[in-house]
């Protein structure tokens, strides 16, 4: 199983820092998206988000357990799990689709909503992203709000 972590960093306005078997999922996404950014001569957008709201991850939010908040997600029942440096809605965010079964939390199938398959310089790719199942009950006990995790 996967193991997922999330930190709130002292400056909140950065967002909830999001880890998935110890490697910071925004450094994991920034290397997939390099060539695709690269390739259409914008190397600087490959990457480029922030963490989403403390209220958006922690419990009582049901946000990444397959009822995400419509402000922050796609409208296809996908939530964002990376937003815009500029906290617009939408403006480049990354998101995800959550599968909750008997036991287990399954991320997979993450898009750029600007980079598919109909964009001028053509879709991104994030195979190499999941996907990733996690046990439910660690799962949602990462998201309890009690936990300790300032850094």
């Amino acid at each position: 199983m996967d193991v997922l972590s999330v930190e709130v960093p002292r400056n909140e306005n950065r967002g909830v820092t999001i880890s998935i078997n110890g490697h910071g999922l925004l450094e994991l996404v920034r290397r997939i998206e390099l060539p695709h950014a690269k390739r259409e001569g914008s190397p600087s957008i490959a990457g480029k988000y922030r963490g989403l709201p403390v209220e958006s991850v922690f419990f009582p939010s049901r946000h990444l357990l397959g009822e995400p908040n419509p402000y922050w997600s796609d409208g296809d029942n996908r939530p964002y799990i990376l937003i815009c440096d500029c906290e617009e809605p939408g403006c480049w965010s990354l998101s995800v689709k959550i599968s909750l079964e008997k036991g287990i939390v399954t991320w997979s199938d993450f898009q750029q909503e600007h980079r598919q398959a109909n964009h001028l310089e053509g879709q991104w790719h994030y195979e190499e992203l999941g996907p990733f199942q996690f046990a439910r009950a660690r799962y949602e006990q990462t998201l309890a709000p009690n936990a300790e995790r300032a850094t």
